[in-house]
């Protein structure tokens, strides 16, 4: 089953001043099973790893990274806008981050926006995948085509033929310029 939370559902995790996951809201689980996460991504299996570990492209970890060093720096909250898409489901979100108590950082990932759309297939981490890769930034979800073009995973899936390939490219996180230019 593929997640489909409330329009407003909000989902929050806490690190601790060493950027470990100390502390992860009450809904944690349904979510993290709703979407396919598997065991791994459990709250009691969570807890006490660091967040880094959690993020596997360089670049992401890096951007999160420098958020949070920017929250404990100024003491102020950020706002960021992602996207945490499903196959038939574009979810648009607000991540919050907020300064706590100790160096502490808490994320609140609220849902603002849910737009069902035909099933991309792209999407769905069960399908089967060849070796080779294509980039997909992590906040908009937007596909990368060539250098420096980047375009929607609706209009990606057309232009690089994707309906039309019987195994799928494997999907490796990065961050398109535009959303670059707008976190930093």
């Amino acid at each position: 089953m593929t997640a489909n939370p409330s329009k407003k559902a909000s989902y929050f995790y806490h690190l601790d001043r060493d950027n470990k996951l100390c502390w992860l809201g009450d809904n944690w689980n349904k979510f993290a099973i709703e979407n396919k996460g598997g065991e791994k991504v459990l709250a009691e299996n969570l807890k006490g790893k660091s967040l880094w570990s959690q993020i596997k492209d360089d670049e992401t970890r890096q951007i999160y990274l420098d958020l949070v060093n920017k929250v404990r720096k100024t003491g102020n909250s950020l706002r960021v806008k992602a996207y945490c898409d499903t196959p038939a489901l574009k979810r648009e979100l607000k991540i919050i981050i907020s300064p706590l108590p100790e160096d502490g950082i808490r994320f609140e990932s609220i849902f603002i926006k849910l737009t069902p759309r035909k099933r991309l297939a792209i999407l769905d981490k069960d399908v089967p995948r060849s070796e080779n890769f294509i980039k997909i930034c992590s906040f908009c979800k937007d596909i990368k085509i060539k250098e420096n073009q980047w375009k929607t995973t609706e209009k990606a899936v057309d232009h690089l033929d994707l309906f039309n390939q019987k195994i799928l490219p494997q999907l490796t996180h990065s961050i398109c310029p535009s959303c670059y230019k707008n976190l930093i």
